[in-house]
């Protein structure tokens, strides 16, 4: 009996841990550099050094830069303008075509609602939101930049080992020609940041491994085998 209750435990523990570290959206880019424009005055530093976090990245094959006609676009959206999740710090929105995808646009937005941003902030949000641009999704490291919460108030943050592994495992893309059986359908996603301190699936796998860590002292007694490693 209690072997089995371990092996619950343990099924149990594995529909909670945590998944790979960096993901790739699979939607592909057919550039190298990836051009900007913004309007309001108070993005231009923090989009800047954002994109210099990402540009330094010596295996990157992308480059980021500021176009002022560029239609892939950098806005704030004030309090009552922001149609996405209220929690949401940050969002960004592909338009893509074919199977593979192709990203046609991304339109990266920001829910300033009335929070007090610094520029650091603004720096924070915009690099996970330009990994998002680039074809990164989600990461389950916490420490990473591209994990999916995070929070205002905090100091410069850099890149994690996991977003420079995951950004060096992007690359440019060939379209198909005409006649290659590329499917033309337009749809359009969004990803972005959630405001929040920590991942629930982390907190309930840490919960988990001490009740498993409890049940297993309980059933270990001397004189007997129970676990032989």
């Amino acid at each position: 009996m209690a072997f089995s209750r371990r092996w619950i435990l343990f099924l149990v523990l594995l529909q909670f841990r945590p998944g790979f570290a960096y993901q790739l959206k699979q939607l592909y880019w057919d550039m190298n550099v990836i051009e900007l424009s913004y309007t309001q005055h108070q993005i231009e530093k923090p989009l800047k050094e954002a994109m210099a976090l990402w540009n330094a990245v010596p295996c990157n094959a992308f480059k980021l830069r500021i176009q002022q006609n560029s239609h892939h676009h950098v806005s704030i959206k004030k309090r009552g303008d922001w149609p996405h999740e209220p929690n949401a710090l940050g969002m960004t929105i592909y338009t893509y075509i074919g199977v593979p995808a192709f990203i046609e646009n991304i339109q990266i937005e920001i829910n300033h609602a009335g929070r007090p941003w610094s520029a650091t902030d603004y720096r924070n949000v915009l690099a996970h939101e330009l990994g998002h641009a680039l074809g990164l999704d989600h990461s389950a490291d916490e420490n990473s930049i591209m994990n999916a919460f995070g929070r205002l108030g905090l100091g410069d943050r850099e890149l994690s080992a996991d977003d420079i592994a995951g950004v060096c495992a992007l690359a440019p893309q060939k379209r198909q020609g005409k006649g290659s059986g590329l499917k033309q359908t337009r749809t359009s996603h969004e990803t972005g940041c959630q405001q929040t301190k920590a991942s629930t699936d982390y907190a309930l796998f840490a919960a988990l491994m001490l009740i498993l860590r409890a049940v297993v002292g309980r059933r270990a007694k001397p004189r007997r085998y129970v676990d032989a490693a």
